[in-house]
């Protein structure tokens, strides 16, 4: 695991062009779409971010870890700082949308790069933020969190994922997952995730934020991992099926954030 967990941060600082902090996609360039996958309506705790006004695409994914309580990619939200944001479920036309009231990033998350080689930022370690919603999401079962970290080739995995489809309406789109790598890197434990069916669901560098999820008791959803993006950002082609080093959070490992984050939500429902 050692040895593994060296040969990414080989690869980070040989790679040109690693950071995932990109801009908004530009519209007309297709690069918000997502590629393969195909309709999803399960787990609906496997939502989106967007402008709390209404306007515009899915920014990011985000989950639903509580009634009142949503994760994401840290840099994702540090990047939509300055607007005001709603978490959704289901379709983004359906406009289900919550107000989030405020933000908390995990301690150890580095959302701004140090100097010239910032490892831990190009990294994204601990790239996890929760969202305190302005009222509980009514209807939708929130995702579990795992007390075990997924084994090795397990192939119970669904990609949830929201994007533009070829008639540039945004939609909501699933594809099973098989797990090919955990690693920890440093005090972070992160999994990586590869489609099962040869594409992906993924933007032009990822698809920041979505979900990872398998089918627990009685069909609640859990949380595997959330995707933060590829420390191959340039190497990676998501319309080309070329997926290299895409880490998610592990889910088991951030547990204690996880806990935090349920208990401060709970702490404002009273």
């Amino acid at each position: 695991m050692r040895t593994l967990a060296l040969a990414l941060a080989c690869v980070a600082l040989a790679t040109t062009g690693c950071a995932v902090e990109s801009e908004d996609p530009i519209e007309g360039t297709g690069e918000e779409a997502l590629v393969g996958g195909t309709p999803e309506s399960r787990f609906l705790a496997a939502g989106y971010l967007a402008s709390a006004d209404g306007s515009g695409p899915a920014l990011c994914g985000a989950t639903l870890i509580a009634p009142n309580v949503a994760v994401t990619a840290a840099h994702c939200v540090y990047r939509h700082r300055d607007r005001k944001l709603a978490f959704g479920v289901g379709e983004v036309s359906a406009k289900a949308r919550v107000e989030v009231t405020e933000v908390k990033y995990h301690p150890e998350a580095h959302l701004e790069a140090r100097g010239r080689i910032d490892l831990v930022h190009t990294l994204l370690l601990n790239d996890l933020a929760y969202m305190i919603l302005a009222s509980p999401v009514r209807g939708v079962t929130p995702a579990a969190i795992p007390a075990a970290k997924p084994a090795w080739a397990s192939c119970d995995v669904r990609l949830v994922g929201y994007g533009k489809d070829d008639s540039e309406r945004v939609t909501r789109k699933g594809v099973g997952g098989c797990v090919v790598l955990n690693a920890k890197l440093g005090t972070d434990q992160i999994v990586e995730i590869r489609p099962d069916s040869g594409g992906a669901v993924c933007h032009r560098d990822g698809d920041e934020g979505h979900a990872a999820i398998r089918e627990g008791a009685g069909g609640a959803p859990v949380l595997v991992g959330l995707y933060v993006g590829s420390v191959t950002g340039s190497l990676t082609d998501c319309r080309r099926y070329l997926q290299l080093l895409n880490g998610y959070e592990e889910s088991s490992g951030h547990a204690d954030f996880y806990r935090a984050a349920i208990a401060d939500g709970t702490a404002r429902l009273r």
